[in-house]
């Protein structure tokens, strides 16, 4: 969860360093021939919207906990997981693969659709993840309510079956 459109990104784009018998460049060359699939988008949307906050010890829930308890590591590490989650949605919705953690949220504001005030929101929450006054999990339920408003209006569902 979190890393489908990056772990692509590298299959596409990576330079064999070995391959004995060519399994890499054969990976390669059908990640480079094939559109991208509608149920690898379905599926990126179902693994990883509810673990968001719409299912018990979801990210957000982790974040609650952890910011009960002052855990100023945990806050980070959780809140991380959750942006990745949401960035594989996000590029997958544009049917892109992301390079990786690097300005990831400079290269998600240059994709052709995104939530409204994404970059804002996603950019408070990072400003905002230590804060021990106010939990930085009520901006993202926010923030996660603006992208499944963004899901229908894409016509994404964020739940049900796969295809795969």
């Amino acid at each position: 969860m979190g890393y489908t459109t990056c772990i692509l990104h590298t299959l596409a784009h990576g330079q064999e360093l070995v391959d004995r018998n060519g399994w890499f460049q054969a990976l390669q060359r059908h990640v480079h021939t094939t559109e991208y699939p509608d149920a690898l988008v379905r599926a990126v949307i179902a693994k990883n919207f509810p673990v968001l906050g719409s299912i018990i010890s979801s990210y957000e829930d982790q974040i609650e906990s952890a910011f009960a308890r002052r855990d100023l590591v945990s806050l980070i590490h959780r809140t991380a997981a959750w942006l990745d989650s949401y960035f594989d949605i996000v590029f997958a919705v544009n049917r892109q693969y992301h390079p990786g953690e690097k300005r990831l949220l400079a290269q998600a504001a240059r994709l052709p659709t995104y939530p409204t005030n994404m970059v804002d929101d996603l950019t408070k929450a990072c400003w905002t993840v230590c804060d021990l006054k106010n939990c930085v999990a009520d901006h993202l339920k926010n923030t996660r309510e603006s992208l499944a408003a963004w899901l229908q209006a894409q016509g994404q569902p964020m739940t049900g079956q796969t295809g795969m």
